[in-house]
C-alpha cells in the first residue's frame, strides 16, 4: 500500500498562489473563483447564481469526487452509492441529514446546475463518509501565534484524499446579508459547508479531522461542516463563534481551531460525541493535529501508536517546536510553520493563513 506520506519535494507548479486582502468586501483573487451568497434570501434562492455560473466546474467536480470515492472507499461502503443515485423520496430523506435551510439550499443549488442531488450530497458529507468508514491518519494541521502586535494568525494546511484533485477546484465564497457583508470560506463550488472561514475584525476558524476512537459516527445530526456553517452564520464575534460551536454534537467528531483579535483570543476546541474540551493558548500560541485526543478524566490518549509505520510521524510536536523556536510574527512567517514534510505532503490540496483583525488572508491551493 502506498505510503501516505511522501518524504519528497514538491514539484515546480505543485502550488498556485492568491493573495486575498479582505477589506469590507473587496477581494483580489486572481483567477480563483468567487461565489457570494446572500443570507437574507431564502435558502432555495441563495445558491441560484453560482450554481448557473460555475455549472461546468460543479458538474466536473462531482463526477471526480463519485469517481474517486466508489472506487476507493471500503468495499463495506459500497451499499451506500446506488441509494446516493436515486431521486425522488431518497433523495428527500437525505436531505434531512442537512437541516433544513441546508437541504433547501442544496436543492437550490442543484436547480441551478443541473447536477444530481445524490451526487451534491455526497460531496457535501464526504468528510463525516470518511469518519464512518475509516479511521484516523494523515489529516489537518493548523497553529495559531501573534504577530508583533499581538493580534493572533492561524495558519492550516487542509489535507484531503478523496477526491485527490479537490485543491484544482478552490474557491472563495463569500457570505453576505443583504448589503452587510459577514464572512469568507475558503470551499469549493457545489459545498455548501465551512471547513476555514474569516470573519474581518472578529475571528477565524478552521476543521480539522478528529479520529472516531471515544464516539461513533450519528447519522441522526447534522455533518460536521454543516454544523460549523451554522456556527459561522450566527457569530458575530470570536465569544460568540465559541459558544455557537459548543458541546453541540454533530453527525461525526471534528476539532475546532478559533483566533480573534486579541492575544488571549485563541483556543482549540474538539468536539467528540458528548465530550467536549476547550484548550487555551500557550505563550507560544497553539497547535493542533489529529495526533491525540483528552479524555474527560483529563487524561491524554496518543493514538500514534496504533497508526500504520507510515503514518506515525508526528506532526504536533514537529509544530509545537517550530512555533516555540521560529518565533513567527508575520502571516509569510505561518507558511514557513507549515512548509515541509510531514507537516506538508502528497495529500495536501491548502495552505492559508489568516489575520482577522486587518482580514487578510493569504491561501495556497494544490494544482
Amino acid at each position: 500500500m502506498r505510503r501516505l506520506y511522501e518524504k519528497r519535494a514538491l514539484a515546480p507548479g505543485y502550488w498556485a498562489d492568491y493573495l486575498a486582502i479582505v477589506n469590507l468586501g473587496s477581494i483580489r483573487l486572481g483567477e480563483l473563483p468567487l461565489l457570494d451568497i446572500d443570507l437574507s434570501l431564502p435558502p432555495s434562492r441563495r445558491w441560484l447564481d453560482a450554481g448557473e455560473e460555475y455549472r461546468d466546474w460543479i458538474r466536473d467536480l462531482i463526477e471526480v469526487a463519485w469517481d474517486e470515492m466508489v472506487c476507493e472507499l471500503p468495499s463495506r461502503a459500497r451499499p451506500l452509492f446506488p441509494f446516493l443515485r436515486l431521486g425522488g423520496a431518497a433523495a428527500g430523506r437525505m436531505a434531512r441529514l442537512l437541516g433544513g435551510a441546508y437541504a433547501s439550499e442544496l436543492r437550490g443549488l442543484c436547480r441551478a446546475s443541473g447536477a444530481p442531488f445524490g451526487k451534491v450530497f455526497l460531496l457535501n458529507i464526504s468528510y463525516d463518509l470518511h469518519q464512518l468508514f475509516e479511521r484516523g491518519g494523515q489529516a489537518c494541521s493548523s497553529a495559531s501565534f501573534c504577530d508583533a502586535r499581538g493580534r493572533p494568525i492561524l495558519a492550516r494546511n487542509l489535507d484531503w484524499h478523496r477526491p485527490k484533485s479537490l485543491g484544482a477546484y478552490s474557491a472563495l465564497v463569500r457570505f453576505w446579508k443583504g448589503n452587510r457583508y459577514l464572512y469568507e470560506s475558503v470551499g469549493f463550488p457545489g459545498f455548501v459547508g465551512v471547513r476555514s472561514a474569516q470573519r474581518e475584525g472578529a475571528w477565524a476558524v478552521t476543521l480539522n479531522q478528529s479520529p472516531c476512537v471515544q464516539s461513533r459516527v450519528d447519522l441522526s445530526q447534522m455533518p460536521a461542516c454543516m454544523h460549523l456553517r451554522a456556527a459561522c452564520d450566527r457569530a458575530s464575534s470570536y465569544g460568540s463563534l465559541v459558544r455557537q460551536i459548543g458541546p453541540w454534537r454533530a453527525m461525526s467528531p471534528y476539532f475546532t481551531h478559533v483566533v480573534g483579535t486579541r492575544r488571549d483570543q485563541q483556543c482549540l476546541m474538539q468536539n467528540i460525541g458528548g465530550h467536549y474540551f476547550h484548550h487555551e493558548p500557550f505563550a507560544w500560541g497553539l497547535a493542533q493535529t489529529n495526533h491525540y485526543l483528552d479524555r474527560a478524566d483529563g487524561a491524554r490518549v496518543n493514538l500514534l501508536a496504533g497508526w500504520r509505520k507510515g503514518e506515525r510521524c508526528d506532526r504536533y510536536n514537529l509544530l509545537v517546536g517550530r512555533l516555540r523556536r521560529r518565533r513567527a510574527k508575520t502571516l509569510e512567517d505561518g507558511f514557513g510553520v507549515l512548509r515541509g514534510w510531514p507537516i506538508t505532503h502528497g495529500g495536501t490540496i491548502q495552505q492559508m493563513v489568516m489575520r482577522p483583525a486587518t482580514g487578510s488572508l493569504r491561501l495556497r491551493v494544490r494544482r
